[in-house]
């Protein structure tokens, strides 16, 4: 993404070897499982022999579906594609003026405008487009992982190829309204950009 989006060239952090995602119905389904599952305990005991969580970030996050990720372009003359296979992860922390809670509605305002910047974003090859937004307090962070405090937000946007990133974020994810918009609410230099090969072990039902 460095080569491609000005946002990221402002973080001077590494980048994250991979990410993992669980989804649950409800924040007391998270709870419960955490506590009884005894596959949630291996898979925790499992992490501990690959994964550094002194560097390692988790959040547990409430989902907002801004474009359902699809498996086909409407405007192209086939009736199935595969599932889009990269993801772009902005893993975002707000300004320092910011509460959490205006940060996100700053930043769901946003994703709207990113949306509908030239009408384009479908035929650029977005394929979907997620704001996970990270529960105040304590419930946003995971205690098996506390290598430093949970973002506030995480953005996933799905694409079928690395051409379509490239076009979608050139034309609109990195154009200069949407990059001035960003940066009254995004501190860059906190967050983390990273684009993702997605491999996909059971869908979440919506």
């Amino acid at each position: 993404p460095r080569d491609h989006m000005p946002q990221a060239l402002k973080c001077d952090q590494p980048p994250f070897d991979g990410f993992a995602i669980v989804t649950y119905a409800d924040f007391d389904a998270f709870e419960a499982s955490m506590r009884n599952s005894p596959v949630i305990k291996a898979g925790i005991a499992d992490d501990s022999v690959f994964i550094d969580s002194d560097r390692s970030v988790a959040c547990i996050t409430r989902e907002h579906v801004l474009l359902e990720p699809r498996t086909c372009f409407p405007t192209m003359n086939v009736s199935v594609l595969n599932p889009p296979a990269y993801v772009l992860v902005e893993c975002l922390r707000r300004k320092s003026t910011l509460s959490r809670e205006a940060f996100q509605e700053a930043w769901l305002e946003h994703g709207q405008r990113v949306l509908n910047y030239r009408d384009k974003s479908v035929d650029l090859g977005l394929m979907g487009y997620l704001q996970n937004h990270t529960f105040p307090g304590e419930k946003g962070g995971v205690d098996a992982f506390a290598g430093e405090e949970p973002f506030d937000g995480i953005g996933m946007s799905f694409f079928g190829s690395i051409i379509f990133f490239r076009e979608f974020v050139g034309q609109s994810l990195a154009a200069p309204p949407m990059v001035r918009s960003e940066e009254e609410f995004v501190d860059h230099s906190r967050s983390r950009y990273v684009l993702t090969r997605r491999f996909r072990l059971l869908d979440p039902c919506r």
